[in-house]
């Protein structure tokens, strides 16, 4: 009789890492879809590469009959590769040593074995910068990382490229990062707190500043991280005078305005949904703004504007410009406007300019958001104009309609200072990126200060006043009739 053979002995691989409770939580909450929000010096990088690290492992044992694949995408490669590569490269450092994951350093890809020692679980990193991630079109993933949302085209690189490629094999992903404002970020918790199939976690500095070892002293005789004042102290000097900044990146808070905010939260929080008297806005200009789609998912939008008074917008989507020129030619009749700006920006909306023209409206004109401002000397384009024009006009009383949608897309402005010392406002691709979308209902109420317009009851007025001044002169009043000598 044959004697049994001995089972081989398991060995234990200690990798050197111990989740601190924050991180052990957001682990053991653990689902298909989840969400880091958390502070500076969390540990969200790492918990990334736990994750995918966990699992690739895991795969790489029990699955034969497909190739394990995961990703880690940053906004830019040399993030990637001077930030998490390295965190990588330590933490699986005992798998390494072993010959159990092979590192290729050239294409940032990890490799682990399966039980045959062949090399099979993938881990690959991925720039979201320059099409970097356009090679995982119609391929799967099991798994995915997104490290710094809020700095990437959410519309394109997740819903165009990742969420596909995760439905073959029912994968999961994680979003993280440090919130940029009503962002990326903010868009999913908005639409996906509470869902059972959701981990959303939220870690602010205050709440956690003591349990973080980058803000703890390691005490050896414990063998325990022992919370360091000192450290606490130093991050409240350092943003004493940047209380924004603070808010935004240390304690997570979505209305926190950024350094280069155009407009302030608390205007623009006094703004949405306010209501005013009719009678305080009657004699003011009415003024349509029209911001027209181009291809793609975009929508036309109608802005109309009276005063400190703002109209809800229409959004309009799937619709031609001929139709569109119908749609419009009905709101103006119906509502009269003094002034109609349509954006004809790279060619769009020329058509609309051109039928509304045809059907006996000449009181429209197409603005190019890239063409000359009125005040040169002060801005770069009309767009930044329009945009700061909108941002005195809200300082001076604008209400705005109960509107998340347009109340995110003006949250987002941003802009800069150039080289001769002209504004310019952030360019309507980054715009995109941050809220993922392009900011349609914005453009339409920018649009309603693209030039000074002048009501039709004021100008009628001013108009009756002129004749009457500058002659002093009444044919029908006998006695300045007898005053020129018609009656002598």
């Amino acid at each position: 009789m044959a004697k049994k053979s001995k089972k081989a002995p398991t060995e234990h691989i200690n990798l050197d890492f111990t989740p601190h409770i924050h991180q052990a939580e957001f682990f053991r909450n653990w689902k298909r879809y989840n969400e880091l929000i958390c502070t500076r010096r969390f540990g969200k990088t790492v918990i990334g590469g736990m994750a995918l690290s966990h699992y690739a492992l895991d795969l790489s044992i029990s699955r034969q009959d497909k190739q394990p694949k995961f990703a880690y995408i940053a906004p830019q490669k040399d993030q990637a590769k001077q930030i998490t590569w390295p965190i990588f490269k330590q933490f699986l450092a005992p798998l390494i040593q072993r010959n159990m994951v092979i590192i290729n350093n050239q294409s940032m890809e990890v490799y682990f074995r399966d039980a045959d020692g062949k090399p099979w679980g993938q881990i690959k990193l991925y720039a979201e910068e320059k099409d970097g991630c356009e090679s995982i079109r119609g391929n799967y993933l099991d798994g995915v990382v997104f490290d710094e949302y809020d700095s990437m085209d959410a519309s394109n690189v997740y819903d165009e490229i990742v969420a596909p490629a995760l439905e073959d094999t029912d994968g999961w992903v994680l979003f993280g990062g440090t919130i940029k404002g009503k962002a990326n970020l903010y868009n999913l918790y908005k639409e996906n707190y509470g869902d059972p199939e959701w981990n959303i976690g939220i870690y602010r500095f205050e709440d956690t500043w003591q349990d973080l070892p980058a803000y703890c002293d390691f005490d050896a005789e414990s063998n325990l991280w022992i919370p360091a004042p000192r450290k606490y102290e130093r991050i409240i000097k350092r943003y004493k005078n940047k209380p924004n900044k603070f808010a935004r990146e240390y304690q997570c808070d979505w209305n926190a305005d950024g350094i280069d905010s155009l407009i302030a939260n608390d205007v623009l929080q006094g703004a949405i949904g306010k209501h005013i008297r009719e009678t305080e806005y009657a004699d003011a200009p009415r003024i349509m703004g029209i911001d027209v789609a181009g291809d793609g998912p975009d929508s036309h939008s109608i802005c109309k504007r009276q005063g400190n008074a703002c109209s809800p917008i229409r959004l309009i989507k799937d619709c031609t410009e001929k139709r569109l020129s119908a749609v419009v030619a009905n709101e103006a009749n119906t509502w009269e406007p003094d002034m109609i700006f349509v954006d004809t920006t790279g060619g769009y909306g020329t058509e609309l300019v051109s039928r509304l023209r045809d059907l006996g409206f000449h009181n429209v004109r197409g603005i190019n958001f890239g063409s000359k401002a009125i005040e040169t000397d002060r801005f770069m384009n009309i767009r930044t104009e329009m945009a700061f024009k909108t941002k005195d006009w809200l300082e001076d009383g604008g209400c705005l309609p109960d509107d998340p949608q347009l109340e995110q897309e003006l949250s987002v402005l941003s802009s800069e200072t150039t080289g001769a010392g002209k504004a310019m406002l952030i360019k309507k691709d980054d715009i995109r990126e941050l809220i993922g979308r392009s900011p349609d209902s914005a453009d339409s109420l920018m649009l309603t200060f693209a030039e000074p317009v002048m009501s039709k009851a004021r100008m009628n007025n001013q108009t009756k006043v002129k004749t009457v001044a500058s002659t002093g002169y009444r044919p029908l009043d006998n006695r300045r009739r007898r005053g020129h000598g018609l009656f002598r």
